[in-house]
């Protein structure tokens, strides 16, 4: 249930954010890998991405980028439930011009990284 939310509203960001891009420059990728102690999900976009000045605000509950209301809720409740999982998020510059977001999540909820630590980086 908690991959499904994070992982559904990561997606769902990245298609918005390519849908006003020409057909052929419309591009999402997920990347998946299971790599020691740690699952990691890699999502990288063509969008128009996300200034570096706003990496830790994205998280924030009910900042948006937006233009209609009812939004703002869905990178926080990503950011709280991967927390929740033990596990951290960090955003950037995709390759793909748009945005780049990390999620690392332990396997096993003894090798989290914490609730204290700065995941936005």
């Amino acid at each position: 249930e908690h991959m499904v939310t994070f992982i559904g509203n990561i997606l769902d960001n990245s298609l918005e954010s390519v849908i006003r891009k020409p057909p052929g420059e419309r591009i999402v990728k997920l990347s998946m890998t299971d790599l020691g102690h740690d699952l990691i999900f890699e999502f990288d976009d063509s969008g128009d991405g996300v200034a570096s000045d706003l990496w830790t605000d994205i998280f924030s509950k009910g900042f948006t980028m937006k233009e209609t209301e009812g939004h703002g809720m869905g990178l926080y409740l990503v950011d709280k439930t991967i927390r929740l999982m033990g596990g951290s998020i960090g955003v950037g510059d995709s390759e793909l011009g748009g945005a780049a977001f990390t999620v690392i999540i332990p396997k096993n909820r003894e090798t989290s990284r914490g609730d204290d630590q700065d995941a936005h980086c």
